[in-house]
């Protein structure tokens, strides 16, 4: 602790900072990746092309060389595409098969999450448990009131579906297969259709004769995502165990058994088709004309499903190896011109899906962390000062906050400069929407300096918007972002706590954990993450954590703390200090911990 006995914090913030604003979750922006219209950017990107050639007619120029445009290539203006999606779904069934197994085992809690969010007049309990020990909940009367109407008793419960033996020796799905939802579902589904827009139910046995062609579609639709990820998750550990093992032998002098190349591989090509397909409709949603609980019991069973399948893919989709394969090609378009015009349409169209939706400036006011922490600094004596403030987040909501509640922070007789030195300045560690990159000069490029009617361009050069997708590969050779992450270091080194929110320190983020690593082992700093979590205890939490930094050292994970939240009030539901809010118990509890 400083010697006026202030506290000193730095703080990193991630995208579960921002939840209260309303934007959508890093599984939802991976989604909408695959949902863009590309054709006007396509346009956009062939006039920019059409004036670089202007502004560098001589096709000896450096630029035009490296470049490497002609006129043939006009042609092969390409974005990714239905095919390039099983590169998607390989990766993730290399790094998302545990989460897919894990929801979709889970399956009956994430439907009753989903119905208790759609209906408006009855809200989630705060254990999510408590839904399926008490009988008389709206969610319980609904699934009693589809299982009814399809004739689905207690006996008849079990699908009777069981995975494959080979599949079983590696993972369990019995517990989705034998599932309420699932079992709803498939009853559902052996329905015959109608074409006929109206549910119908026999009027004296109340028992569904018929399902509606247009909810049976979407219902099978649903079903075969669900399916096809269970197959992908299963399926990439079997081709491991056969690939890696395919001969066995005593003799360590066989070694030509072992050069045999692996021949077994999965064809995902048609759950590529069907699942991008799925993604590219529009989601279902509640009919304005009614709400949620005036829904009939199919419409509602199709809407949860939806939601469901929809929400598998956002936690399942990992498009890390399409970028890895693709990024080197932003700097040498010479190599591969497709390819090139693929990762620069990409990041383009991830550029607009940060940038919209918008979030209102009634929004950004709502109750948040990034409000907790100004409100906090705009003390007349606040309890800590701020040395340093990261972020993952492409967009500052943190600095327009702080502008946006100027008039009722600043005193009118206060030094408005120096008053505005203690909120600090965001360094956004992922890049960020006000930056573009030059892959010519490996530079950056502030977004004033962008051509206002075409931003592939930037003083006669093209540009891509300057941030980290979900990627192994991290660009940070541009000297000013090297400056930074080294600026940022120093500064946390002042800290007598780093406090980190909504950020999971995840593999692709090992930019950002080497920097938090090193903090804690060698410069013993302590580190404080917020989690919203609640099935695992601080201390469960704290050794996962330490686990995803490869922090090993006993003393080093004494200073990793974790603290327990609620989502929407911030406040603590485990531990000291339970309703609390998490930064009045960060100041109380620090000194303590600091001493011992």
């Amino acid at each position: 602790m400083s010697k006026n006995n202030k506290l000193k914090f730095g703080f990193l913030f991630g995208a579960g900072a921002e939840k209260n604003f309303g934007l959508p979750d890093g599984g939802e922006f991976a989604l909408s990746l695959f949902n863009q219209n590309y054709t006007p950017l396509k346009q956009e990107f062939l006039d920019a092309l059409r004036q670089i050639i202007a502004h560098y007619p001589d096709p000896q120029s450096p630029y035009r060389k490296w470049l490497d445009y002609t006129n043939s290539h006009k042609n092969q203006i390409r974005s990714f595409s239905k095919q390039d999606f099983q590169i998607v779904l390989e990766s993730s069934a290399e790094q998302k098969k545990q989460a897919i197994i894990k929801f979709l085992n889970d399956i009956d809690n994430q439907a009753k999450e989903i119905y208790t969010n759609l209906s408006p007049e009855h809200k989630a309990p705060p254990a999510l448990s408590s839904i399926s020990e008490n009988t008389d909940t709206p969610i319980k009367a609904w699934y009693d009131t589809l299982k009814g109407l399809l004739k689905l008793n207690q006996a008849q419960e079990s699908t009777n579906i069981k995975l494959n033996q080979y599949f079983e020796t590696d993972k369990d799905l019995s517990s989705f297969l034998q599932s309420e939802t699932f079992a709803i579902l498939l009853t559902a589904l052996r329905l015959p259709q109608s074409k006929d827009e109206e549910e119908e139910v026999k009027e004296k046995t109340k028992v569904y004769t018929k399902i509606p062609s247009k909810i049976y579609q979407s219902l099978k639709a649903s079903c075969k995502v669900m399916l096809y990820m269970a197959l992908i998750a299963c399926g990439d550990d079997i081709l491991k165990s056969l690939n890696n093992c395919v001969f066995s032998s005593d003799n360590d002098q066989d070694q030509v058994l072992s050069e045999v190349s692996a021949l077994f591989t999965m064809d995902n090509s048609d759950a590529a088709e069907q699942i991008f397909d799925f993604i590219q409709q529009a989601p279902l949603t509640v009919d304005s004309k009614e709400n949620f609980d005036g829904m009939k019991p199919l419409a509602k069973l199709n809407l949860i499903i939806n939601k469901l399948s929809r929400q598998l893919c956002a936690q399942a989709m990992d498009y890390q190896k399409l970028i890895d394969n693709y990024f080197r090609y932003v700097m040498t378009p010479s190599t591969d011109w497709a390819k090139f015009t693929k990762i620069i349409l990409f990041l383009r169209a991830a550029y607009e899906a940060i940038v919209n939706p918008s979030v209102s400036d009634e929004d950004l006011k709502k109750p948040s962390y990034y409000q907790d922490i100004i409100k906090a600094l705009a003390q007349e004596d606040p309890a800590f000062t701020l040395v340093a403030l990261g972020s993952s987040n492409y967009i500052d909501f943190y600095g327009r906050l702080v502008h946006l509640l100027a008039d009722e922070l600043i005193p009118a007789t206060t030094d408005k400069k120096k008053y505005w030195q203690r909120f600090g300045t965001l360094e956004r560690l992922n890049g960020g929407v006000d930056e573009f990159y030059n892959p010519f000069k490996n530079s950056l490029v502030k977004a004033t300096e962008v051509d206002a009617n075409n931003k592939f361009l930037a003083h006669h050069q093209l540009v891509a918007p300057f941030f980290f997708t979900q990627s192994g590969i991290k660009p940070i050779t541009a000297i000013e972002v090297s400056c930074r992450y080294a600026d940022l270091y120093r500064s946390y080194l002042q800290a007598d706590a780093i406090i980190a929110i909504g950020f999971n320190f995840n593999a692709d983020d090992n930019h950002i954990n080497t920097i938090f690593r090193d903090l804690v082992e060698s410069k013993k700093k302590h580190l404080i993450c917020t989690s919203i979590y609640q099935n695992k205890t601080p201390t469960e939490q704290a050794k996962l954590l330490c686990n995803k930094l490869r922090i090993d050292h006993p003393d080093a994970q004494q200073r990793v703390h974790v603290l327990i939240v609620d989502k929407e009030h911030r406040t603590l539901t485990q531990g000291d200090n339970i309703g609390s809010l998490w930064l009045d118990h960060i100041i109380k509890r620090l000194p303590t911990i600091l001493h011992g």
